[in-house]
């Protein structure tokens, strides 16, 4: 039997964002249907240079100044949502480009302008199309590459801003809780004001399809709920909520040579 044979990481190309664009709004157009129900514009598709790949959507990641960081790729459920015709493994809702795949602070470009104009909150969201939804809405939102399990780096990376208050909307599911309880730790941690934002529906973007964001139930930061053991937290919600963890506040931030955040 032949040995796995090692596959180099495929290197960026700045130009594939625009060959995705150019895709997405010509023989992928009828897709954008999707992508308007979601609550997205026009507007707020183009500012994200979102495109499409044949069969996924295509979020590039921009570093400072415009910098190409990596690739998402968020599957097209219009195109399969199966890996084969057995359809007992299913192909994962996001995808990485291969060998770029470290978390990484989104929307980097608009957080920078956010704090450029004085902006001393900031919304922390679970996922990038979330944070294009509020990013369109001209306002201040930061979100983590890679998935919900990130979403606690935040507060270490943001520091490197002028943000006091970050206010956290994960999603309504049981991981989203708990990867923002421990956001709502690590920022009160790093010296945040703190809120959270709870409502019924499944996460912010399908909430902003009837409500606006004041309408949602704030939550001072002394009430946090851990759901790995069930309980409230308020007594004393940093010690007791990282006990659970090993070291998860151990995690470094450095800008990349592309100027890109990134964490350790």
């Amino acid at each position: 039997m032949q040995p796995k044979q090692y596959k180099a990481p495929s290197p960026l190309n700045p130009a594939d964002v625009g060959v995705y664009e150019e895709l997405l709004w010509t023989v992928r157009k009828p897709r954008l249907e999707w992508l308007y129900a979601r609550g997205l514009t026009e507007a707020g598709i183009r500012a994200a240079h979102i495109g499409h790949n044949g069969s996924a959507f295509v979020i590039p990641i921009f570093g400072a100044g415009g910098t190409l960081a990596t690739l998402r790729y968020r599957r097209d459920d219009y195109y399969g949502v199966f890996v084969d015709e057995y359809r007992d493994r299913e192909i994962p809702k996001y995808k990485r480009k291969r060998g770029c795949n470290q978390p990484i602070l989104y929307p980097q470009p608009w957080i920078e302008q956010c704090a450029e104009r004085g902006d001393t909150f900031i919304y922390i969201v679970e996922g990038e199309l979330d944070a294009v939804r509020l990013m369109q809405d001209n306002l201040p939102v930061a979100t983590m590459t890679n998935g919900a399990g990130n979403i606690a780096r935040l507060p270490r990376m943001l520091q490197l801003y002028p943000f006091q208050t970050l206010i956290i909307i994960g999603d309504q599911d049981e991981p989203g809780r708990n990867a923002s309880a421990l956001s709502a730790a690590a920022a009160l941690e790093g010296g945040y004001s703190v809120h959270r934002l709870f409502f019924e529906e499944k996460d912010v973007t399908d909430f902003l399809k009837g409500h606006t964001l004041e309408e949602a139930e704030k939550t001072e930061c002394g009430r946090i709920y851990c759901s790995q053991c069930g309980t409230d937290k308020s007594s004393n919600p940093i010690g007791e909520l990282l006990d659970h963890q090993s070291n998860d506040y151990a995690w470094g931030t450095r800008r990349s040579n592309a100027g890109v955040l990134v964490a350790d």
